[in-house]
């Protein structure tokens, strides 16, 4: 997370196992990036929810870290899109939705290594 300049409004956010594999990506503002784990503690039963509660009984944490900083809805949710299609194929991505966009969206090969770079090592700002 960005300490010395002021934080954006939005962010795009994973979820990660301990060792880093992320299995969900979200898109949010305030503190949206906890309120997946308040939605676990309260026993929601989706698979999200689910790998949630099956690292802490682990006795681990749940890693959570905000990727992508920007004041524009629009591109965070761009951004959100963007990282769910370089993980779509994980059997670990737990997002569940209609995913048929994926399909029509293409991706770089260049663009492709910066969105996993970036949710592997943290912040990305704005483009």
């Amino acid at each position: 997370m960005m300490d010395t300049e002021a934080q954006r409004k939005y962010y795009t956010y994973t979820y990660a196992y301990p060792d880093g594999t992320v299995f969900y990506v979200g898109k949010g503002c305030n503190d949206r990036i906890d309120a997946h784990e308040r939605e676990a503690r309260k026993g929601c039963k989706c698979k999200k929810c689910r790998v949630i509660r099956k690292i802490w009984d682990s006795g681990e944490q749940v890693r959570k870290a905000k990727i992508y900083e920007t004041d524009s809805e629009s591109d965070a949710f761009r951004h959100e899109k963007e990282c769910i299609k370089v993980t779509f194929k994980s059997p670990h991505l737990t997002n569940k939705a209609n995913h048929d966009w994926l399909y029509y969206m293409s991706l770089s090969a260049k663009k492709t290594a910066q969105l996993k770079m970036s949710m592997r090592e943290g912040v990305d700002k704005d483009r």
